[in-house]
């Protein structure tokens, strides 16, 4: 079942909230985009060249509460948070490698080397790690590199990892081996069930006087012991091929 929502075909789910929290974002798409080419029409209306002032009756159109200073101030901090984003940009872009260390450590690790931000300096931890975290008189870029990550450091760091990562694949491993031997258990069991189950309404099949039965019964009767004469050798089978060997032997590595 369709259902027209706005100027837009949309298909109903049978989920109701789904459905509502769809067809709510679907109107308020709608509705955006008409105010949008209303504040378009607008612009072009009164001829608004400017793109300061622009955006400030935008503003304005899209929030009928505020007031002139109230959207001006809007744009005064778009625009200083634009500009300071260019001219972080520009000086991550052309300050040198001793320059980035001396005004923020971490912008060197991120941008300049392959160590990023992960593993910290050796002296994170100290209590003076903010005097040593400062770049020595003449020290090189390199100089300081090797300072806060020497080689022992670094080497140690990476076998705690390896080893973190080994572990945690064991671990995964030694999960998704008992998930699979809870589930051949639970056949084995299932499996030894049934055999026992089948073996016992043998037994009493067999040992059922019979006499006084009439031909329907007597067939009725058979054709029970006949199953379960047939269903015994299968599931022993089933038993004993590789589902209940492999589950003894991980057992037994145990």
């Amino acid at each position: 079942m369709k259902w027209m929502a706005g100027a837009g075909e949309y298909q109903l789910t049978g989920d109701f909230e789904s459905d509502l929290n769809r067809f709510i974002l679907i109107e308020d798409m709608e509705e955006e985009e008409r105010m949008d080419k209303e504040f378009e029409q607008m612009v072009i209306d009164e001829n608004i060249k400017n793109e300061r002032e622009r955006a400030i009756q935008r503003i304005l159109f899209f929030n009928p509460m505020f007031d002139r200073d109230m959207a001006e101030d809007w744009v005064n901090e778009d625009e200083r948070e634009k500009k300071e984003k260019e001219e972080l940009d520009d000086w991550l872009e052309n300050a040198t490698d001793e320059e980035m260390i001396d005004k923020e450590p971490n912008f060197f690790f991120m941008f300049r080397t392959d160590i990023g931000l992960d593993p910290i300096p050796i002296w994170s931890y100290d209590k003076d790690w903010k005097e040593k975290e400062k770049r020595m008189p003449n020290e090189t870029a390199e100089q300081y590199k090797n300072r806060a990550f020497p080689p022992e450091y670094l080497k140690k760091i990476h076998e705690e990892k390896k080893k973190t990562i080994e572990e945690s694949q064991a671990k995964r491993e030694e999960e998704n081996k008992q998930k699979k031997l809870r589930k051949k258990r639970a056949l084995v069991n299932d499996l030894k069930r049934l055999i026992e189950e089948n073996q016992t309404e043998l037994e009493e099949l067999r040992a059922k006087n019979t006499e006084g039965f009439s031909e329907y019964q007597k067939e009725h009767h058979q054709s029970k012991i006949d199953y379960c004469e047939e269903v015994i050798p299968i599931y022993k089978a089933r038993l004993t091929d590789s589902n209940y060997l492999d589950l003894y032997w991980d057992e037994l590595s145990q």
